[in-house]
């Protein structure tokens, strides 16, 4: 647009030398004047349409584009009455535009002030990363990705009559969010077209598609008569009602739609400030817009409310990850020396277990021939503050979703792009929904990072239950969760018996009064019969089947 603005105004302003004004200054004095009023008509209608912030003023954005503009009229009008050459203008004015928009803010001047805009990141080994994540909800995974909620939410979309020819899903303004303890999408809907805005009064209905379940039906909800929308138009379209009430000097970042606690529906605004010049925004805090009487509430970022679950957008976090790997030993050593940079992969939003929102992060080298994961990063989607766990040898994002696809296409499906990671019997593991070619859902895949071993499930008990014969099967023990916590018990073999695997003989056995089966690969396990004394260790979270910690057997002594 601003380019397109640019090429209006040479233009315009050359339009009067080439009917012989330099032979007449007054003439040129009019017919400036003429072009200044209809510039300035020009702005005003790009500026309105676009409804851009005023936070870059002077710096950047609009108010630097304004200034250059004058200056360059300016120098062409005085070229004009004096016959100078006139060329002199356009490019003092891209001299200008290079030295006043990027030197102050770029990074070679400014790489610790980038780095630091992800704020002080702890790092963190493996065992701490165990400590402080909860193992996986089994009956609360999110198993339904982002294409698959769209595919879901469009067939309730009759359930409304007509509804689809007046509103759209507004796909763009998706939300994941949980909601009394469960996940869900939120999709509002917006108006088809300019015509259908001008003829209905509001959009009073939005839907809401479960994050857990694939096959559960989207709903159609009542919600608020939604006057102000990201698609509606003039005053009441969101962005400018913001801007037109007295917040033009913040940059909207982020849209989201969400539920509070007793099931009304906001607008939740992140909005931010630059900090680095024109650059490094910053999250200010978020605007909770109501959609019907379009009445806005700030709230910084310390007092959110709590039902709020995300201040800090994807793309920032991505930034900001992006900036320290590369930038926090300075400038010189990203261009140079090229000592320990990292780059982000996908923010992957995920909730833990004490209900906080996170964006989880890999971080890999910055290297193109280097396909291992150096570090996951945790980024608190409120607070914007991060831990930085050290994963020895974990593969990238692409490499997994290489292997659940080698593990499933022989079936004619492939992974989803949705890849949650989560701790599973104390290893970093990737959930991935398995889609078949036409998206539809058909299991969920687990994938190891350090070896990317792959076990799938047409559930995920039945996915989990495979990983658990994928951990059995491995000669040693495996390590448990701290928090899963890990179970002793001494009792008498009742069933034992034994399946050849890739890795070997993989052993099962039953124990009086309990109702799991165990699995194991100890040697000790070969010569232990029914009515044997044993003791045994395993996680609490096991069901049905448990890979066994340890194994002793007591009428053996060993």
């Amino acid at each position: 647009m601003f380019i397109l603005q640019t090429l209006i105004v040479t233009l315009l302003a050359l339009a009067p030398f080439g009917i012989g004004a330099r032979k007449n200054p007054a003439l040129a004095l009019r017919l400036a004047a003429f072009f200044g009023v209809l510039l300035g008509a020009v702005n005003f209608g790009i500026f309105y349409a676009g409804c851009f912030s005023t936070a870059y003023v002077m710096w950047g954005g609009i108010g630097f584009l304004c200034v250059a503009e004058m200056i360059g009229m300016g120098l062409i009008v005085i070229a004009a009455m004096s016959g100078s050459p006139f060329v002199l203008a356009p490019g003092t004015v891209l001299l200008l535009c290079f030295v006043v928009l990027n030197v102050p803010g770029c990074e070679m001047l400014n790489a610790k002030k980038y780095a630091s805009l992800a704020g002080k990141i702890e790092e963190k080994g493996m065992k701490q990363w165990v400590k402080d994540n909860q193992p996986i909800d089994e009956n609360n995974i999110r198993l339904v990705p982002e294409s698959l909620a769209i595919a879901n939410a469009t067939l309730v979309m009759s359930d409304g009559g007509a509804i689809g020819s007046s509103y759209d899903l507004a796909v763009y303004n998706i939300t994941l969010q949980k909601i009394r303890d469960r996940y869900y999408y939120l999709i509002p809907l917006g108006y088809k077209s300019f015509g259908r805005w001008t003829s209905l009064s509001s959009i009073g209905k939005y839907v809401r598609v479960s994050a857990t379940d694939p096959y559960a039906k989207a709903e159609l909800v009542a919600g608020k008569n939604m006057r102000y929308s990201p698609s509606a138009f003039f005053s009441e379209e969101l962005t400018r009602h913001i801007y037109t009430h007295g917040y033009s000097g913040f940059v909207i970042e982020d849209v989201l739609f969400e539920e509070d606690d007793h099931g009304g529906t906001w607008w939740v605004v992140t909005v931010t400030k630059p900090t680095i010049a024109s650059w490094g925004s910053k999250a200010e805090g978020v605007l909770v817009v109501d959609p019907e009487s379009g009445s806005i509430t700030p709230y910084a970022v310390n007092s959110v409310p709590a039902w709020v679950d995300r201040v800090i957008p994807e793309h920032l976090v991505s930034s900001y990850l992006s900036y320290w790997g590369t930038l926090k030993d300075g400038w010189w050593n990203s261009v140079w020396s090229g000592k320990n940079l990292m780059e982000p992969e996908t923010p992957v939003l995920n909730y833990t277990a004490d209900g906080r929102c996170m964006f989880v992060t890999p971080m890999t080298s910055t290297s193109l021939n280097d396909n291992t994961m150096i570090g996951i990063v945790y980024t608190d989607a409120r607070t914007g503050e991060s831990t930085m766990y050290q994963v020895p040898g974990g593969a990238t994002e692409e490499a997994l979703t290489v292997a659940v696809n080698a593990a499933v296409s022989y079936k004619r499906w492939h992974a989803s792009s949705q890849m949650v990671y989560e701790n599973i019997y104390g290893n970093l593991s990737a959930l991935v929904p398995i889609l078949s070619e036409g998206g539809n859902y058909q299991g969920l895949a687990i994938v190891e990072t350090q070896n990317k071993r792959v076990a799938y499930g047409t559930t995920p008990q039945e996915a989990l239950r495979e990983f658990e014969r994928i951990l059995a099967s491995t000669p040693g023990p495996i390590e448990s969760s701290a928090a899963a916590k890990e179970v002793r018990l001494e009792s008498t073999v009742s069933r034992i018996g034994w399946d050849l695997t890739q890795n070997g003989k993989q052993y099962y056995f039953m124990v009086a009064n309990s109702n799991i089966m165990f699995m194991g690969t100890s040697n000790v396990l070969a010569i232990t019969k029914e009515g044997d004394r044993v003791s045994i260790s395993y996680m609490s979270n096991a069901k049905g089947m448990a890979p066994v910690v340890s194994f002793t057997n007591l009428t053996l002594g060993k």
